[in-house]
């Protein structure tokens, strides 16, 4: 299956009472290969990292048994990023490069610019544990935060997910995000400033049709 994804928060080390701008979404089902539906326990928290990148983190909040295996973008804004890049990722083996399949399964009118997949191919090596998450980076070039965050409400960069061994029938299905989130100063534990020192979280996208 596809998932699309929400917004996590990812924050350089500073001091526990700064503030981040960050925006979490929500992820829609396109196809429906399997009964179970996740899109409440997938995610993409989107944070500016302050330092001319945002940060796309995804995670998957297991409720339902279930694998990202594949994670894409569609960069139609190509003035917004110069390119993107895998910055973390805990409890995960993903890797950027050849994706297969190289667009996410059902989403219509989807072309991935970049992709990352799991690495070696066993689904298991993907986000399938609440404490997992992977970061990806994607460096500005002449937009801002608030530029992004609008383009993903607007549907102008999509960000898809495919997931799959979901539940006892081991199944696929395809999701997309649903941009309707405006940023927010988000503060930090200490401890969370801490671990995600270095760190970057990442991903959008837009509600797709099921098809």
């Amino acid at each position: 299956m596809k998932l699309f994804f929400k917004k996590l928060l990812v924050v350089p080390l500073l001091l526990a009472s700064s503030l981040a701008f960050a925006d979490t979404f929500n992820f829609s089902q396109v196809t429906d290969n399997n009964a179970e539906n996740l899109g409440s326990q997938l995610s993409v928290n989107v944070t500016d990292n302050g330092a001319g990148s945002v940060l796309f983190t995804f995670n998957n909040n297991v409720g339902i048994a279930s694998s990202v295996s594949e994670i894409y973008f569609d960069n139609q804004l190509t003035n917004f990023f110069s390119g993107f890049s895998i910055s973390s990722q805990i409890g995960t083996s993903m890797a950027d490069g050849s994706t297969d399949p190289a667009n996410p399964p059902g989403v219509g009118g989807f072309t991935a610019d970049y992709s990352v997949d799991v690495n070696p191919g066993p689904p298991a090596n993907g986000l399938n544990n609440a404490a997992d998450f992977i970061t990806i980076a994607g460096l500005l070039s002449g937009a801002s935060f608030n530029d992004v965050i609008t383009a993903i409400n607007g549907g102008a960069f999509d960000i898809a997910m495919h997931v799959r061994s979901i539940g006892q029938q081991g199944g696929s299905d395809s999701y997309s995000i649903v941009g309707n989130d405006t940023p927010n100063a988000v503060p930090l534990p200490a401890a969370a400033w801490l671990f995600m020192s270095g760190l970057g979280l990442f991903g959008i996208g837009k509600r797709r049709s099921k098809l």
